[in-house]
């Protein structure tokens, strides 16, 4: 299209870029006024996100715009560094749709939007190039080939032919057949893919190839970050589709999508999501009795340790401001399948609990709106859902937003022990309430059905903590009752249960983990262990090996911990040593003595005539008594 020059414009003492048109151009009177005119259009798109034509200058045979010169690199070299993280990329995208949709309201199609006509500003403005010009540059009939395309023409022998933007061209332009403005909505799209994954969403050897692929293909849907939001996902695909009429229509509408995606905890993570190595595992903690602590182990190999022998990184969080990780019988935790992403229950100083979403590679966690009183979170296998209990109901919601769906009903569910589920597939089973066994039901919701019942001969009381091994249809679950515990395989197509193991009279171990290749639970001396276990014969393989000392037991065989299907691990993690004492003050302030000894305390309260306390206090083995006291304010 010409070549572009820095230049300075003496008159007003600014800067400029100056596009010299190809000479043939220039000799061909006819399109030379065609471009006169539409450089007039294009020259009222005022608009702080489309580089502006100041003005068009002719000598002789040569003939030049004048246009904005926008410092910065542009989006193509940007990506050279590899993909855009969510939240910058989508701060992009709506100032690329802004410019789009102003260029389109007055009847302005670019033909030409590519990252390489993108330019980002020091103060990470966007500024749209050659609004335009690519369909002023074009000839007015269309023919089978390629001459309607931007910069890319079929005959080699055209001079200034740029080959190299068939990777953005609609299907339609690849046909050579009359575009509209949804030729821009696929660009778009094009360009969005590629800030999201790092890479082109079209690619081949040749541009026959390309172009192939733009026609036939759709993209590597797999190459997009696994936190990216399920409303952007579905944005891309309707930017993407083929054709024209399934495509949207107005990039207004896209721009509204992006707004409200930004909304989204996963977009508001800003940093690049970290590589890590198959086996990971993550420590998580109560704010008073410790914080959340990460660690990334090594692969797991048969002739190596086992993966959390190694620790190669380890750090902390704590939750969100004015309150604290939700303590209770349930799980208030769960890491998501693919480990990059934390749902945890929070209580407000306000007594208000809630859960809460934190990507890994953010500082920030979200509240979820539609979640109050949530309890025993727990994800849908492709990490876009999370299911939780509320109000006696199973629900799920969307970590893309929107409002919660009800699935079934849970007696107790909002803090009974027995508020537990795993999702496999389509199919959710959860701990429908005491004495009734395991339900399952679709995650779409719809009719519950019991899948296990209480063998009340043995003196079971409840089945609960079932977890979906890799094949989506055995789980595993845990039973208590009668002073003993067991754990137990079953499957959505047999619904005969066989023991695996027995915890004896401690019942000790109810909690259950799973990731390939491990069974995680808590053993007899509140150690959190992992077993090798054989996912084809469904068997164990070797004995438990010791992960960490000193999780916190809630309640018989109850800890609060979670774990990925790639090894992220999550748990209350006690801090060895860490005691607490309860003070009497007087009114001034000052100490008055002693109430307590040092010990690890859950609650207090003061009676009302303020001379004595009662407090709960938990000894080594996770057992849990009410005391008093008395003294004197």
């Amino acid at each position: 299209m010409g070549e572009v020059y820095r230049a300075k414009d003496t008159k007003l003492g600014r800067d400029v870029a100056l596009k010299v048109l190809p000479e043939e151009f220039a000799l061909q009177s006819d399109r030379l006024a065609r471009f006169r005119r539409e450089a007039q259009v294009l020259a009222a798109l005022n608009h702080t996100n489309i580089a502006a034509i100041f003005g068009l200058e002719e000598s002789s045979t040569t003939t030049a715009l004048v246009l904005e010169m926008v410092e910065g690199p542009t989006l193509a070299e940007r990506l050279r560094n590899g993909p855009i993280p969510i939240g910058e990329a989508l701060s992009i995208a709506k100032q690329i749709a802004e410019a789009v949709e102003v260029a389109h309201e007055k009847g302005i199609i670019h033909r030409d939007l590519k990252p390489a006509n993108i330019k980002i500003t020091p103060e990470d403005k966007v500024k749209v190039l050659d609004f335009g010009l690519a369909k002023i540059f074009a000839e007015e009939a269309t023919n089978p080939f390629l001459s309607n395309s931007p910069t890319m023409m079929s005959a080699g022998s055209v001079s200034g032919v740029i080959l190299g933007t068939a990777a953005y061209m609609s299907p339609e332009q690849a046909r050579g057949k009359t575009v509209d403005r949804r030729t821009d909505i696929w660009a778009f799209g094009a360009v969005l893919f590629e800030m999201l994954s790092g890479r082109p969403a079209f690619e081949g050897e040749t541009v026959t190839d390309l172009l192939g692929a733009v026609v036939h293909n759709e993209p590597d849907w797999t190459k997009l970050p696994a936190q990216t939001p399920d409303s952007i996902r579905r944005l891309l695909r309707r930017c993407l589709a083929k054709d024209a009429r399934q495509r949207l229509h107005d990039i207004a509408d896209v721009r509204l999508e992006i707004e409200t995606a930004q909304q989204e905890p996963e977009a508001n993570a800003t940093a690049a999501v970290p590589r890590r190595s198959p086996a990971l595992f993550v420590f998580l903690a109560l704010a008073v009795i410790a914080a959340l602590v990460f660690a990334v182990f090594r692969p797991r190999n048969t002739n190596e340790p086992p993966p959390w022998s190694t620790v190669a990184t380890r750090f902390q969080i704590y939750p969100p401001p004015n309150t604290t990780f939700a303590p209770d019988f349930n799980v208030p935790l769960a890491i998501s399948p693919d480990g990059r992403r934390l749902v945890f229950a929070a209580v407000a100083w306000d007594g208000k609990r809630q859960l809460w979403l934190r990507p890994l590679d953010s500082e920030v966690a979200q509240p979820i709106p539609g979640t109050e009183e949530g309890n025993g979170p727990f994800w849908s296998p492709d990490n876009q859902w999370i299911g939780f209990f509320a109000e006696d109901k199973l629900k799920k919601i969307s970590v893309s937003g929107g409002a919660a769906q009800v699935l079934g009903t849970a007696l107790n569910a909002g803090g009974a022990p027995i508020s537990t589920a795993t999702w496999g597939g389509e199919t959710i089973v959860y701990a429908a309430g005491p004495t009734s066994g395991l339900s399952r039901v679709s995650a779409l919701g719809g009719q519950s059905s019991a899948i296990t019942a209480i063998d009340m001969s043995s003196r079971e009381f409840v089945h609960h903590w079932p977890i979906f091994l890799k094949d989506g249809n055995h789980f595993i679950y845990a039973t208590f009752g009668g002073g003993k515990g067991a754990l137990l395989l079953s499957s959505l197509m047999d619904s005969n249960s066989r023991a695996l193991m027995n915890w004896g009279p401690s019942a000790i171990g109810s909690t259950l983990g799973y990731m390939p290749g491990y069974i995680l639970f808590i053993a007899a001396d509140s150690a959190l262990v992992a077993r090798p276990f054989d996912d084809e014969q469904l068997q164990f393989t070797g004995d438990a090996i010791r992960i960490a000392d000193g999780v916190p037991i809630v309640g018989p065989g109850r800890a609060p911990f979670s774990v990925s299907s790639n090894g992220v691990l999550a748990y209350w993690a006690s801090v060895p040593g860490v005691t607490h004492e309860l003070r009497w003050f007087r009114r001034d302030g000052t100490p008055a003595e002693t109430a307590t000894s040092a010990a690890k305390y859950t609650g207090f309260s003061v009676a009302p005539d303020g001379q004595r306390l009662a407090f709960s206090r938990w000894d080594n083995k996770g057992t849990r008594d009410i005391f008093m006291g008395s003294g004197s304010v």
